[in-house]
């Protein structure tokens, strides 16, 4: 049954980090300097968007750059919603600029779906406080909802890990549009097992569907087993040893958005990488051990049919990259945002890439990180007061 009454203790979560990001000779990491400048140098091509870009080998930086809206874009946009009422058609160059202008280490970017990553650490850090058994326990012991539905006892944490719970997704691209919803749990608690018969104990459809429904479940059972938000058991467990600042939206319910939406600096995001590619450990401490490191990497399924990406517990997992001219066989990991707000990373090379869109809030209706309002209506010119996150795509789309 859920623990009702759970409380982490003041004294408990470990201590704050005393990690800092050194810089190294590109060189004396076994880069090609050269190569290396004209990968970044292409990240920074004004089609894409880019805020960050960080590259590190062996826990030090060996590539950094950041930047903010080319003059191109800014142009595009005001061309585009010159033509289209809608959302930002009453920005001046001049606004575009200021949302989209400088950026360096400090800006914030977002996270998007990497966010997912984070809730499924989290998971793996609540089985190793004993707050969770297992990824086998049934989700039902951690949803109130569930019990005395066709749902108890016939969905496990695993299947909501590796996005193959057997429920209904709600429509909509990108893993089905709970965005908009006031309170986006109650959607996600809310739906059917796809399958509308199935004998006890069992399900019957257990196909791979990339859901953000499924990932919302993660928050509460994260708070219902441990007494504290997603964000709060974050924050003692992994956010402040690893020494990140991180701000995570909510919905208008208050249930932090576990599959996507935390905010954090470039350098941040590459922290929480660095943990995984030290399959766990920090400054000598087991935050997870390295057994949930080994399941979560185990590839479940192909992801969205390609034989080159596969899923695991909210990871995607690679081992060939093609471009025009040669294909590269290397494993890796790595988490997939909207709009390119990508960590991957090379275990076997000790190398970690952070790639951030450019990133604005928009943040009218309420003074915090609260997801409310519209967007339908906001895309149609409506004059309303939204909370929403704004990211540049990775191509000149307004062009």
């Amino acid at each position: 049954s859920p623990v009702e009454s759970a409380r982490i203790d003041e004294s408990e979560g470990e201590e704050p980090s005393s990690f800092f990001w050194e810089i190294a000779n590109p060189e004396d990491e076994g880069f090609d300097a050269e190569a290396l400048e004209n990968a970044v140098a292409y990240a920074f091509d004004e089609r894409f968007n880019t805020q960050a870009l960080l590259v590190a080998r062996g826990g030090r930086i060996v590539a950094e750059r950041y930047g903010g809206i080319s003059q191109a874009n800014i142009d595009g946009l005001v061309e585009l919603f010159s033509e289209e009422k809608g959302w930002g058609s009453s920005l001046s160059k001049e606004d575009w600029q200021e949302r989209y202008g400088v950026r360096d280490q400090f800006s914030l970017a977002t996270s998007w779906s990497t966010a997912k990553s984070v809730a499924s650490t989290l998971i793996g850090i609540a089985i190793a406080e004993d707050f969770i058994d297992s990824v086998d326990q049934p989700a039902s012991d951690f949803l109130p909802e569930w019990v005395g539905t066709d749902k108890e006892g016939r969905v496990s944490i695993r299947d909501i890990l590796t996005m193959k719970s057997g429920l209904e997704c709600p429509d909509g691209p990108n893993g089905g549009d709970i965005y908009n919803e006031e309170n986006q749990l109650n959607v996600a608690l809310k739906r059917p097992l796809r399958s509308s018969t199935v004998e006890e104990g069992e399900k019957k459809d257990t196909a791979w569907v990339y859901c953000n429904a499924d990932s919302m479940l993660l928050g509460e059972i994260i708070e219902n087993a441990t007494g504290y938000s997603a964000y709060e058991f974050g924050d003692r467990f992994l956010f402040a040893p690893l020494g990140m600042k991180v701000d995570w939206w909510r919905d208008g319910a208050n249930n932090f958005l576990t599959y996507c939406c935390i905010d954090a600096t470039s350098r941040d995001f590459a922290r929480f990488g660095q943990l995984w590619l030290s399959k766990g450990i920090w400054q000598g401490q087991n935050l997870f051990p390295e057994t949930f490191f080994d399941a979560a990497l185990s590839q479940s399924d192909i992801a969205f049919d390609q034989e080159n990406l596969g899923y695991g517990f909210q990871w995607y997992i690679q081992s060939l990259f093609n471009d025009n001219n040669e294909t590269i066989r290397e494993l890796s990991f790595g988490t997939k945002g909207f709009h390119m707000n990508n960590i991957w990373l090379f275990p076997d090379l000790d190398l970690l890439v952070v790639r951030n869109s450019l990133y604005h809030r928009v943040l009218d209706a309420v003074d915090d990180t609260v997801r409310t309002g519209d967007l339908e209506l906001l895309f149609q010119g409506e004059d309303i007061d939204v909370n929403v996150h704004a990211t540049l795509a990775p191509y000149n789309a307004m062009l």
